[in-house]
């Protein structure tokens, strides 16, 4: 099978790499080649930016015909629209990865299954991820346009790690490690769910090349729950140390920093657990293995064996100590 990914070295997607090479296929990513380090032996690389170099893209794929392309850096309506163009006619199959995050909330203690109501009146990228699922959807239905939609939950690998935060990533264990205070929006007891990349990719690269999962949606997800609360007290009591919790309502962190608090009143402040029994259906060996007690331990050892690798965005943790400083200041 030939396969392109569109990034490829992300998150959820250099597990996917790692995986679909394992099972023999020929894969091809096309990326910025930011991340050289992290791609798998035996891929095909073509460097582009897909989202500034449209003309260069094309030329470099016109000759290429795919089994399967999976694009994982659409996040608008527009790219998903320059993909439709890009790839109709070239591709047998193609993923859209969505997310999780477009769903409504559901009653508490119910999982979310596919069909199930999606609105986000308050985050504009799961807005725009559904966006991006209804011209997908469009183009199937007009134009047989071949896409599958995956809509995972967040996830982590052992370079990246989930936070409450966007973009603080490692910076939380820094924080946490310098005894530096962590923020807890609301009470911390929402219903939360994680997934580690190497689990997603059983059921992603599953799906691969099956007709029959084209105009389908996935969930992509696990079974285990937590809440946001024994998230972080979990990462403490591996590094063994006390946390520094300030609890603040999200409403309260939306006033102070709109962007953060977007991400929580839309996404980590909902009550969201899934029913996998779609994807389990279709892909028979989809049984997520790993805990996120044992996913997180394997995140952190590599965390203190690869310092010179670290990445996280110290604006972030900049703009925790703001909120922290401003919420203070102002109760």
């Amino acid at each position: 099978m030939k396969v392109l990914f569109i990034g490829g070295t992300g998150t959820l997607s250099n597990s996917c790499s790692e995986l679909a090479v394992e099972k023999g296929m020929e894969l091809w990513l096309l990326n910025r080649g930011h991340r050289m380090h992290r791609m798998p032996k035996n891929v095909n690389f073509i460097k582009a930016d897909i989202n500034n170099e449209y003309q260069l893209v094309s030329e470099a794929l016109a000759k290429h015909q795919w089994d399967c392309v999976v694009d994982w850096i659409v996040f608008t309506p527009d790219q998903a629209l320059r993909d439709i163009e890009l790839f109709r006619g070239k591709t047998k199959h193609y993923f859209f990865i969505s997310s999780a995050s477009v769903y409504r909330e559901p009653p508490l203690g119910q999982r979310i299954s596919e069909s199930d109501p999606t609105e986000n009146p308050i985050w504009p990228y799961a807005q725009n991820k559904l966006k991006c699922e209804q011209v997908f959807l469009k183009e199937s239905e007009r134009n047989q346009f071949p896409v599958t939609i995956i809509r995972p939950s967040q996830a982590y690998c052992e370079f990246t790690i989930p936070t409450n935060i966007p973009r603080l990533g490692y910076g939380l264990v820094e924080r946490l490690i310098n005894g530096n205070e962590i923020i807890v929006h609301n009470d911390g007891l929402s219903i939360w769910t994680l997934i580690h990349s190497t689990d997603f990719a059983v059921g992603l690269v599953g799906l691969m090349g099956r007709e029959d999962a084209i105009g389908e949606i996935f969930n992509i997800t696990t079974s285990e729950t937590l809440t946001w609360l024994k998230i972080f007290e979990t990462y403490a009591n591996y590094l063994n140390v006390t946390p520094k919790f300030v609890f603040i309502p999200s409403s309260r962190i939306y006033e102070l920093d709109r962007e953060i608090g977007q991400s929580l009143l839309g996404d980590k402040d909902k009550n969201m657990a899934y029913n996998n029994g779609k994807i389990k259906k279709f892909v028979k060996d989809y049984e997520p293995k790993i805990s996120f007690t044992n996913g997180i331990s394997r995140s952190l050892n590599w965390h203190m064996s690869n310092k010179d690798k670290i990445y996280y965005e110290k604006a972030a943790s900049d703009r925790v100590d703001r909120i922290i400083e401003l919420y203070k200041s102002k109760r």
